[in-house]
């Protein structure tokens, strides 16, 4: 558990981003949580992020004048959209994450899944219409059909499908940390079920 420096909650690491200062004494948001360096932590919303930016927190709880970058928020959502697709290239180099919707029919037939992933620029009256569908497997729809295509080398991709495992804890924790930064309302139903 850690505290944001905003809100002074104690929340989960999961729930949070991590900010270090380099040695330029510029204020770096940490996603992956590995650089080196003094962690300073909030709330993974942006609002939050926002607001402990204009405010100068970080200069307050640091006692040393830091810089921030003046569109912190957009930069951590576009960090955390990169380590999702990240997370689901490396499912896929591994066989746990396939793409299209043949192949999701197949794979939900022969494997159990943990997240299936609708595209979030696709019309949703398909997604459910799978009758073999884990009762635990979680839908999301957060990535656009361009995003997911890039994972498959493709164009486009509507739906995908992760096997349960870490992969899925893993992603479903990212995912969760980037909808706090999400910038239209109907995308906060990021994940049903």
């Amino acid at each position: 558990m850690r505290k944001c420096i905003l809100t002074k909650e104690l929340c989960y690491k999961s729930d949070l981003i991590r900010f270090v200062v380099g040695p330029n004494k510029f204020v770096v948001p940490d996603v992956a949580g590995r650089l080196p360096g003094r962690g300073l932590w909030l709330k993974a919303k942006k609002d939050i992020v926002t607001a402990a930016c204009d405010k100068g927190i970080f200069t307050n709880v640091l006692k040393d004048k830091v810089s921030v970058p003046i569109d912190m928020a957009d930069l951590i959502e576009g960090l955390l959209r990169k380590r999702c697709h990240e997370l689901m290239g490396m499912a896929r180099r591994a066989g746990q994450m396939v793409g299209g919707y043949a192949k999701v029919g197949l794979f939900l037939s022969s494997k159990d899944a943990g997240i299936i992933i609708v595209a979030s620029d696709s019309r949703r009256s398909r997604s459910k219409e799978k009758t073999n569908i884990p009762p635990d497997a979680k839908f999301v729809f957060c990535f656009s059909s361009s995003e997911l295509g890039r994972i498959f080398d493709r164009d486009k991709i509507v739906y995908a499908v992760i096997s349960s495992g870490s992969f899925t804890t893993n992603l479903l924790l990212e995912i969760k940390r980037l909808s706090g930064f999400f910038k239209e309302e109907n995308e906060r139903s990021y994940i049903s079920r």
